[in-house]
């Protein structure tokens, strides 16, 4: 009695699978263990990073600011920001990629621009689960305010923001949720906090991103030294649908080879 062999069908199947499975995979950004010994040197505004131990990097955050704003010094090292830093009054000490203003910002005249672009096999896109924004709030003398939108290729994808109100009243309010510009802002009414209650939480839902934009701003006429932190990201990335084909194909071909040299030797 001949040995019953899988249908090509179940194989097709298997490999769908194995390739759903391969793309579902979810990375981190993780800036309290960056593998490998990466590192965010202090004061660099640029900088990739390899989170999936593949050759080649998988995301490049760049920060650029307008020239009338100063980064502040951290007394603890004696650098400008931004730093990958765990700061106590923000977040009660989590690690995150911190952007501190000592001069410049105010009525919206002068922004800090934050671009995370998804990079190599990751270019076609990711999904985007949680991007984590820390002391998004406000006082006297600053208000943040934060616009977050995403792209694909040049195509605006809609994201989903909230905040935190475990802890009582949100420190930011967030307006624009579900479209495609997505506005963080300080509320004045809670002031400045040190806790959770500054945070934001961004995804993308089942929308593809190749990069996404964080513009922070002071909308208020009073200045005073202010701060944000960029916090980890978790995100799946998209296996390009050539690759896909090929790899099933491929698969088949093999299948359809060895299937056929065992009927021939049970001829």
């Amino acid at each position: 009695m001949r040995a019953k062999t899988p249908s090509i069908r179940a194989v097709a199947a298997a490999f769908v699978l194995l390739l759903t499975t391969a793309a579902s995979r979810a990375v981190l950004l993780d800036w309290a263990a960056l593998p490998g010994g990466q590192t965010w040197p202090n004061s660099s505004t640029s900088n990739q990073f390899n989170l999936d131990g593949v050759a080649g990097n998988d995301i490049q955050i760049t920060i650029t600011k307008s020239a009338g704003i100063t980064w502040a010094t951290e007394p603890s090292n004696g650098q400008r920001y931004p730093q990958n830093i765990a700061d106590p009054v923000i977040q009660s000490g989590v690690p995150g990629l911190q952007m501190w203003t000592s001069a410049g910002m105010v009525n919206s005249t002068n922004n800090v621009t934050v671009t995370i672009t998804f990079l190599g096999t990751y270019a076609t896109g990711a999904y985007v689960q949680n991007l984590t924004l820390f002391d998004v709030d406000a006082s006297a003398t600053f208000i943040d305010r934060v616009v977050i939108s995403a792209l694909r290729g040049a195509t605006p994808v809609t994201l989903t923001a909230t905040n935190n109100s475990a802890l009582g009243t949100p420190a930011n309010t967030i307006t624009g949720s579900g479209t495609t510009s997505v506005v963080a802002l300080g509320n004045t009414a809670v002031g400045n906090v040190t806790n959770a209650r500054g945070d934001v939480y961004v995804n993308t839902g089942n929308q593809l991103v190749t990069s996404i934009t964080l513009v922070w701003n002071n909308p208020g006429p009073n200045f005073g030294s202010q701060a944000i932190d960029l916090g980890n990201i978790t995100f799946t990335p998209e296996v390009g649908s050539s690759s896909a084909a090929l790899a099933l194909c491929a698969g088949l071909l093999v299948f359809g080879r060895r299937r056929q040299s065992a009927a021939r030797a049970a001829a």
